[in-house]
């Protein structure tokens, strides 16, 4: 969605690197201060950018999620260190806890997102089935946002997407691929999977041999 973001977290990661490296030779205070400053300062592009991705990000997934799950889906993004606090002041207030781990223990490294169902942990309270729903309507929101930021076309590759699903899941989840922006390749073992998609070419394959179908 953003070039310059790559460059921004390759920034954040050199210097990352050698902070870590002076916490594990236990240098000074004072050394320490230095690429204190020197990481808040890169960690701002990757903070914001982070911030504004997640910001388009969640109304798409948490509308498929909860179409995919008839249950209410939330997604929430973690930054690495407490909410409360700026990163430079939480850099500072963990610096005992860091120099006993020898390493940096917050910033946006440690970022994270968790995604929930009807408000409690997902990954705690979902089946596999119900996993791979979830994970189809993250992957499916990020789609949506590459067609809209860019012309050139997208390409979806669904391996088996029957695996795990009972009828009626996978009958959902085909509907919302549908009517996704995007060129769409599926395999599957079984025929009936592309029962519900718009076929162009069909193809068997046997021994790694491609026979032509439709």
């Amino acid at each position: 969605m953003k070039h310059q973001f790559l460059d921004g977290w390759r920034k954040y990661q050199r210097v990352l690197a050698q902070r870590n490296a002076l916490l594990q030779k236990a240098a000074s205070d004072g050394e320490l201060q230095v690429w204190d400053a020197a990481l808040v300062a890169a960690s701002i592009a990757v903070h914001r950018d982070r911030l504004d991705y997640i910001q388009l990000l969640t109304p798409r997934f948490e509308q498929l999620g909860t179409e995919l799950l008839t249950r209410p889906v939330t997604i929430r993004y973690r930054q690495g260190w407490s909410s409360d606090e700026e990163f430079a002041d939480a850099l500072a207030a963990s610096r005992v806890r860091e120099r006993r781990q020898r390493t940096t223990v917050v910033g946006p490294h440690r970022s994270d997102v968790s995604i929930e169902v009807d408000g409690a942990i997902a990954k705690k309270h979902v089946s596999r089935g119900q996993q791979k729903l979830l994970a189809s309507a993250l992957i499916l929101a990020q789609i949506e946002l590459r067609a809209e930021a860019s012309p050139s076309p997208v390409c979806l590759l669904l391996d088996d997407p029957a695996a795990e699903l009972d009828a009626d899941n996978l009958g959902k989840l085909l509907r919302v691929i549908e009517r996704m922006p995007a060129q769409i390749v599926v395999t599957s073992l079984v025929e009936p999977t592309f029962a519900q998609l718009p076929v162009g070419r069909s193809f068997h394959v046997e021994q790694g041999k491609f026979r032509q179908v439709i």
